[in-house]
């Protein structure tokens, strides 16, 4: 069959193709005779790939989305790329603050005022004790018990307070999952009046294998505050960055906000003077009724001429922001908004009818009930789409209000770094932004999940098993292989897999603590009735002799990567029992520039265990892993 679109052929194109490559395929061929079977089977064949394009290209989003929802997936929608930061002085930063980097905009989300600041970080390694300072990076090992912080000024108490981890990424590391048990135990005890006291440390850090959060809360203020590491450290974690409460933003341009305010009614610091402001008191029938004899001063709404209520709510938009339109009594009534990238979940309406405004939800309808009011989104049209009468009722004419509308770039703000500055405010970004994502049409998303789906359930093949080896949350390994029971001369059914984890020691051996990781990962796709167990690797070491004969001196160095390429498999590409030829590594020598010839080569395992033949090779078990610990050359 020919896959091509029905709307710019047909069966007649589709017939002349296939004759034009039947004719290419048999020389001498043509469908000048009817009634050759060739012919027949040629037009019978277009016939029917020009139905079924046809069945294909009636196949709509609708119908993508159907069997996006029978796979189980959801597609990926709009999401604003994040950053931290810390203050690096100035008026402290507030919700809402718009920050410009490179003309793209990022608001702040959270942040918390804090008079302390982080004044000494001693690091204890081993007995060494280091001094971390802003900008430097200290790298952890295996021997560090403790970090030891102290603040400029006291921390309050009964209230938690959140210290940012910032580590550098490890090589090969894979992010731990939610329940990824942590390597490290974080314990922390604070200073209170001399005396060191235990209290809550909670650690999104997952034992210091990710950037995440150190919450600590404590009963009383404290000035100094220490966190034991109670385990064995899982790689080399690298702290770059330690923050009190850094500055969460997020690349995105707020068009029009609502806040319900309760009294003094203290609105939202910015807002004056920079946007539009629309003011509305409770309403005796469930709603609000607008009040525009409110006005704000001194950052305050008053304006009362008679007592207060409890609450009040206050919508602001930008000044260019249109954000108030009217909708007719008619089913299916639209709205257009004139932007790109809006966030659905920060969309927030109101409607007005009978003079009462009213929350207007933005969701699919209940399949059962027709609701009285509501609307849906269409992000492909951007635009509001109100009842039929079937889903919401026929909207009652009148005045509409986009009472919250953001919008972003998605993964275009992504990457965004440096030094933002508004007005007295500076603040300094601790990593760049990152997350943001585009909206996945549902065409895209079902070609995602079902790739997704191939992704095996189970483990069938050797195969099978190194790959899923290598995605367990938290690890960070290198050579993986599995090898059958009946490979090793057992008569029973199972798999034994072979590990070596990423370490700077180059004969690193799984800990107890990644062995465990593994096996777990790994029990839920083993097949039933075959056993599965992680075993450590045995390192062979070699020692190579060589002579050559060279027109010119030749850098050792050069000579050293040529045999480890034939003879490592710690930082070259040999695998576990693998065989070691002399005859590979003379090959590889002698297409050296200026080696005339190879005179002597001598391999010598430095272990017993392996088979060596008289051809000079050398035939390692597969739980061997070989490496070069000596080389000796000589060149003449």
């Amino acid at each position: 069959m020919i896959p091509i679109d029905l709307n710019t052929t047909n069966q007649k194109g589709l017939y002349e193709r296939a004759c034009r490559r039947m004719s290419e395929l048999v020389p001498g061929w043509s469908d000048a005779i009817p009634s050759d079977p060739a012919v027949v089977i040629l037009e019978l064949a277009s016939q029917l790939s020009n139905m079924q394009n046809y069945k294909w290209n009636l196949v709509g989003p609708e119908h993508y989305l159907a069997y996006l929802k029978l796979l189980g997936g959801t597609r990926r929608m709009l999401t604003p790329a994040s950053l931290l930061a810390r203050t690096l002085g100035g008026i402290n930063p507030y919700k809402g603050q718009r920050y410009w980097v490179d003309g793209v905009p990022y608001e702040v989300i959270e942040t918390r005022h804090m008079e302390a600041e982080l004044q000494f970080v001693h690091i204890e390694c081993g007995n060494e004790i280091l001094n971390w300072e802003s900008g430097r990076t200290i790298t952890l090992n295996g021997e560090t018990v403790g970090i030891h912080i102290s603040f400029t000024t006291e921390l309050p108490a009964k209230k938690p307070i959140r210290i940012w981890c910032g580590l550098e990424p490890e090589q090969g590391r894979v992010p731990p999952a939610p329940d990824t048990p942590p390597p490290v135990i974080l314990k922390a005890q604070t200073s209170i009046k001399g005396v060191w006291q235990n209290v809550s440390l909670e650690d999104s850090t997952c034992g210091l294998l990710q950037s995440g959060y150190w919450t600590i809360s404590s009963d009383d203020p404290f000035v100094s505050l220490q966190i034991k590491l109670h385990g064995q450290l899982e790689g080399t974690p690298r702290i770059q960055q330690l923050v009190l409460e850094p500055v969460h933003l997020e690349q995105c341009l707020t068009r029009s906000t609502m806040v319900d305010l309760p009294p003094p009614f203290l609105l939202p610091k910015g807002w004056i003077g920079s946007r539009v402001l629309r003011y509305f008191l409770p309403s005796d029938k469930d709603g609000w009724q607008e009040a525009p004899f409110l006005f704000a001063q001194n950052g305050c709404v008053v304006g009362w001429t008679e007592k207060p209520p409890a609450t009040i709510r206050v919508i602001a938009s930008e000044p260019d922001f249109t954000f108030e339109f009217a909708i007719q009594p008619t089913a299916c009534e639209e709205i257009k908004l004139d932007e790109e990238g809006i966030l659905p979940e920060r969309l927030k309406v109101m409607v007005q009818e009978n003079g009462v405004w009213y929350d207007c939800p933005i969701t699919l309808p209940d399949p059962h009930h027709t609701l009285s009011r509501g609307c849906r989104w269409d992000e492909i049209q951007n635009a509001l789409r109100f009842g039929d009468g079937r889903d919401y009722e026929i909207p009652t004419g009148g005045a509409v209000l986009i009472a919250g509308c953001t919008i972003t770039l998605g993964e275009k703000g992504n990457g965004a770094t440096g030094i933002l500055q508004q007005g007295d405010s500076t603040l300094s970004v601790l990593a760049p932004a990152s997350g943001g994502c585009e909206r996945e049409t549902v065409y895209d998303a079902f070609r995602r999940v079902a790739k997704e789906q191939r992704v095996p359930l189970r483990a069938v093949t050797l195969a099978d098993y190194e790959m899923l080896a290598h995605q367990t949350p938290g690890l960070a390994l290198g050579q993986v292989h599995a090898v059958s029971h009946q490979s090793q001369g057992q008569q029973n059914a199972g798999v034994i897999l072979f590990a070596r984890p990423l370490s700077p020691n180059p004969l690193a051996v799984l800990t107890s603590w990644q062995r465990d990781r593994l096996q777990d990962w790994l029990e839920q796709y083993r097949m039933i009735g075959v056993p599965v167990s992680v075993q450590i690797p045995r390192y062979l070491p070699l020692a190579v002799h060589v002579t050559l004969r060279v027109s010119e001196m030749i850098d050792e160095q050069t000579i050293r990567t040529v045999i480890v390429a034939q003879t490592d498999g710690i930082t070259g590409p040999v695998g576990f029992g693998t065989k070691i030829s002399s005859t590979g590594i003379t090959a590889a020598l002698s297409k050296l520039e200026h080696v005339l010839s190879v005179t002597t080569l001598e391999i010598h395992p430095l272990t017993g265990g392996v088979n060596c033949r008289q051809d000079g090779t050398i035939h390692l078990k597969s739980d061997m892993l070989p490496y070069l610990k000596e080389l000796k050359v000589n060149q003449i």
